[in-house]
């Protein structure tokens, strides 16, 4: 009998193993100078912490009979999947030409209209997440944005 928590305990053991390994290899610098490697070592110590706790809960709990074990896809959901993977594909190609601030718009609208029926709510919301990265950005961190050729 195996148990469906501790196959993905082992998977995400893995991946973490794998992340580790990569961010040694990146160089880890110092706590004062942190390397390019030293988030990821964090980020995969912590993910080695979160399976080994996926692996234990799930060796306690009750067994699970392979043979009883059925996929069950949920076509809304990959759907939805494939509607981001869409539109991310889209804004890579539109993001030479429009820009950063044209792109983001776009790409927001598109993914906030895909939940819901009405269009002046998403295009207001957009607009409002385009306005704020603006000014947090560029007006206040002074951070450029990769421009347009209508922008700047």
């Amino acid at each position: 009998m195996i148990r469906k928590g501790q196959i993905s305990g082992v998977f995400w053991f893995l991946i973490s193993l794998v992340v580790i390994l990569e961010s040694l290899n990146m160089g880890l610098g110092s706590p004062r100078s942190p390397g390019s490697g030293f988030l990821p070592l964090i980020w995969g110590i912590a993910l080695a912490l979160l399976s080994g706790v996926i692996m234990i809960k799930a060796s306690l709990g009750a067994k699970v009979d392979v043979d009883k074990m059925h996929l069950a896809v949920n076509w809304s959901y990959l759907r939805r999947f494939g509607f981001v993977i869409v539109g991310l594909l889209a804004f890579t190609f539109i993001f030479p030409h429009l820009g950063f601030f044209f792109s983001i718009f776009w790409l927001l609208f598109f993914l906030l209209r895909h939940r819901q029926k009405k269009w002046i709510l998403p295009l207001f919301e957009a607009a409002i997440a385009v306005v704020v990265s603006y000014f947090l950005f560029e007006v206040f961190l002074q951070i450029q944005f990769p421009s347009s050729p209508w922008w700047r």
